[in-house]
């Protein structure tokens, strides 16, 4: 499944802020990537129904085993460069 270069961004900010914080919310996506939290949650809801994160409204964001496999691969990626 492709994603947008934006989706991709989304999932290394959810792996890199879990590793730094331990949980993520929608409230650190917006100030991490400096987006609206509509933005946010809409990419969440795109990324959700692609089977890569988790989110209950107002809750934790939640990588799934696919998700985190995908976001592993993107962080690899933009570090190389």
């Amino acid at each position: 499944m492709a994603l947008s270069q934006s989706l991709e961004d989304y999932l290394e900010r959810i792996l890199i802020t879990k590793m730094e914080k331990g949980v993520v919310r929608v409230k650190d996506i917006v100030e991490r990537l400096g987006v609206s939290s509509a933005s946010v949650v809409g990419a969440l809801q795109h990324l959700e129904k692609d089977g890569l994160v988790r989110h209950e409204r107002y809750g934790y964001i939640e990588l799934t085993e696919k998700g985190k496999k995908r976001a592993r691969c993107v962080y690899s990626k933009h570090s190389a460069i």
